[in-house]
């Protein structure tokens, strides 16, 4: 069994202000570190990749989407910005070496609109996230695409495992997994 930590318990917004997390997770006696990556354009990428060459932790990441890049969102400009982050967000995960993505990485968290998801949400999200999966299978075969079924007060569209297995098996790709 591996020991993990996630970034966000020091940071919600991991800059390059935050590298001293890294040393300070092995220190700690971690031997994993999970990323937390809301906003994957002001990542430190190449910062990163350099402390964590200085340790022997097993890199992994995570995200949240928001109103701005929910694939949920029936306006497509927001899809596509969904889109982009995700691609964004696997070539840092293949970068750093990371072979998990996890997170509500399929709707914006924290975006609630009061009643239950709606089969237009579930259709845009699924063939939103297809395509940034067979992006990742060409771009990082390795990599898994894990969701995160959360409770109802940070999205209503995951939030069971049987729901997360499900939208899973929509997306129709083997590099999905549940989180």
């Amino acid at each position: 069994m591996i020991f993990g930590v996630d970034t966000f318990i020091w940071t919600e917004l991991f800059t390059k202000n935050d590298l001293w997390i890294i040393k300070k997770a092995e220190e700690l006696g971690f031997q994993a570190i999970d990323f937390a990556i809301a906003h994957p354009e002001t990542f430190p990428t190449e910062k990163v990749i350099k402390e964590l060459q200085e340790t022997s932790l097993e890199a992994v990441t995570s995200t949240t989407l928001n109103a701005e890049n929910s694939l949920i969102s029936p306006d497509k400009s927001i899809r596509e910005n969904g889109i982009q982050s995700l691609k964004q967000l696997i070539d840092i995960n293949k970068a750093i070496g990371s072979n998990i993505l996890g997170g509500v990485n399929y709707a914006g968290w924290g975006c609630l609109t009061g009643k239950p998801r709606t089969e237009e949400e579930w259709n845009n999200s699924v063939n939103a996230m297809r395509e940034a999966a067979e992006y990742a299978v060409k771009i990082h075969p390795a990599l898994k695409i894990c969701v995160e079924p959360v409770n109802r007060f940070e999205t209503h569209f995951i939030n069971t495992a049987a729901d997360g297995v499900k939208y899973c098996k929509a997306v129709g790709t083997k590099n999905m997994a549940v989180h």
